[in-house]
């Protein structure tokens, strides 16, 4: 992912007409969460989260804040990971993964 994320990065957006996939910034992430490697994963998610909110795209903006908040329960910020769930849960009632987050 990181060599995509790359390549993305060293292209003007003018020349592609687009920036770096938000989709891949999510599925790094993961990557980085699944390493235990939570805050350089929160990174990630919250820049997927920025662009897919510039797009509109604001469901896939949720996703992105729930796994966010996932990898902050894994770096022990079980607060702010709450208070993101609580905020997705409010704004997109239909996020499933925000109210499992919540219920766990």
């Amino acid at each position: 992912y990181t060599k995509a994320i790359d390549i993305w990065r060293s292209r003007p957006v003018s020349e592609t007409g687009l920036g770096v996939n938000p989709l891949v910034l999510n599925f790094r992430g993961n990557a980085l969460s699944q390493l235990g490697r939570f805050r350089e994963a929160l990174q990630d998610y919250r820049e997927a989260t920025e662009i897919f909110r510039k797009d509109n795209e604001y469901s896939q903006a949720a996703v992105s804040r729930c796994n966010e908040a996932l990898a902050l329960f894994g770096a022990d910020e079980a607060s702010e990971a709450v208070a993101i769930l609580e905020d997705v849960s409010k704004r997109d009632p239909n996020i499933a993964d925000a109210h499992v987050a919540l219920a766990a």
